[in-house]
């Protein structure tokens, strides 16, 4: 396979001769969580984004690149139009590239510190979460390399230690790298190398990021976030979390979990948000904790008083409950050596979408009741039986 190329790119300053302007437009579901517009020539990036991902903020970038991809400097601003309580409005980090360190210059108020970053002359990029620009350019920097598959390590504004990401060639129009150990897959132009979109639907945030060949009008959106955000608070999650207290008899029960939005996307199926044959959190974020004050069985898998995780496998024909001993850890983590048991759920299609992931225990008697899954149109159930 043959290296791409770099491009000379977009946006809108008065830049030399040859400028490109374009933008990118992220999705979750069919909600804009990222819009950016970007200015590029064969030596300079300029971008503007706005992002609620899940605080609003709105960044200024400008990179500075060499003939191989790599980039020379870097200069970023975050702007926080409705500040969190003690966090600044602004900040700004301006940093310098060498092959054995980063010179990193942050501005956060009125303070200024300097920090020194050894890199051992790896390939080193700057990156940030939507940000698609500096994802063009990062791909576009590693595929110079010769090879199937480069170590890149990220600069992400505002950390001191690097991060670590392997991009591959898959075809010649596409690439991947990984994000928190989960895969993101990128198509590109194979004759510039221009990002045309990246998809992150086999991480834990599901987003889709498209090209648009016309610089987006940020005004209006970075308004309408600002103002949104201003009337309803910062988000703290791109979901929402519930915590649901029940009784059966004696037997407190209580289930903490993520609860996602379907946005318009499709949940089950291959490939969605929740594809068949694979273990599922049951939820998002942190892994689904179920807690019990006495013995009972749930969908016939026997449970001791204490806490447990709950993941859910759909396949075509049905979908499989799993009852883990593990507890507390984030949603991906999920190691059957410490399965419980397991138990077939009882399925149900719903006549309207629901669109809030929602899990609900419904006592029937004393000793009896059922847990109760419902999202988009199926409802999935267990009985529980106290012992």
């Amino acid at each position: 396979m043959r290296p791409h190329h770099l491009l000379g790119l977009c946006c809108a300053l008065p830049l030399s001769l040859g400028a490109q302007s374009y933008g990118f437009v992220t999705r979750l579901g069919r909600d804009t969580v990222a819009l950016e517009r970007v200015v590029r020539t064969s030596q300079e990036i300029v971008g503007d984004a706005v992002e609620r991902y899940p605080q609003v903020v709105i960044r200024h970038y400008d990179a500075f690149v060499n003939a191989d991809g790599t980039v020379r400097r870097f200069a970023i601003d975050n702007r926080y139009p409705n500040p969190l309580p003690g966090q600044l409005a602004a900040q700004s980090f301006i940093v310098d590239f060498s092959d054995d360190s980063l010179h990193i210059t942050i501005r956060r108020g009125d303070s200024t510190r300097v920090v020194a970053v050894g890199v051992n002359g790896s390939l080193v990029m700057p990156w940030t979460m939507v940000t698609a620009g500096m994802y063009e350019q990062l791909f576009m920097a590693a595929l110079k390399r010769p090879g199937d598959s480069v170590v890149v390590a990220q600069y992400t504004p505002g950390q001191v230690s690097l991060g670590r990401t392997v991009v591959r060639r898959m075809k010649l129009d596409s690439v991947s790298m990984t994000l928190f150990d989960l895969p993101l897959y990128a198509r590109v132009d194979r004759a510039t190398g221009r990002l045309l979109t990246l998809s992150g639907e086999r991480t834990t945030d599901k987003f889709a990021t498209e090209r648009l060949a016309t610089p987006p009008d940020l005004g209006p959106i970075t308004a309408r976030f600002s103002a949104d955000e201003k009337a309803k608070g910062v988000a703290r999650s791109m979901s929402s979390h519930d915590t649901v207290r029940s009784t059966i008899g004696v037997v407190q029960m209580r289930i903490d979990y993520g609860r996602p939005l379907l946005r318009g996307r499709k949940v089950l199926g291959n490939p969605t948000l929740v594809p068949f044959d694979s273990v599922w959190r049951t939820g998002a974020d942190a892994a689904t904790q179920f807690t019990t004050t006495a013995s009972l069985l749930l969908g016939g898998v026997e449970l001791m008083p204490g806490s447990y995780t709950l993941w859910t496998m759909p396949a075509r024909n049905g979908v499989t409950l799993i009852v883990n001993r593990q507890r507390g850890q984030w949603g991906t983590e999920y190691d059957p050596t410490r399965d419980v048991g397991r138990a077939a759920l009882v399925t149900e299609a719903l006549p309207a979408p629901i669109e809030q992931f929602t899990i609900r225990i419904v006592p029937i008697s004393e000793t009896s009741g059922s847990l109760v899954l419902e999202w988009e149109r199926f409802r999935w159930t267990a009985a529980i039986t106290i012992r």
